[in-house]
């Protein structure tokens, strides 16, 4: 049987977390995930659903905002 090769996983940021990485409000970090500007999974939690951020997708956003000034 073949093994797969192992892949790293991408880190997933709680929302506080990310906005802390980021320097900007929670409410940013929802708006850029709505936006589909970050990437992330909703994670049932209850009633509710917890967001958790790509860290990979939101260096790579905040990459391209330093770049274009």
């Amino acid at each position: 049987m073949k093994q797969k090769a192992s892949v790293p996983m991408d880190e997933l940021l709680s929302v506080p977390k990310a906005a802390e990485l980021a320097g900007v409000d929670r409410r940013t970090i929802h708006r850029w995930f709505r936006d589909e500007l970050i990437g992330g999974e909703l994670v049932p939690f209850g009633s509710r659903e917890m967001m958790r951020v790509s860290r990979a997708s939101l260096e790579k956003y905040l990459a391209e905002r330093a770049d274009q000034g």
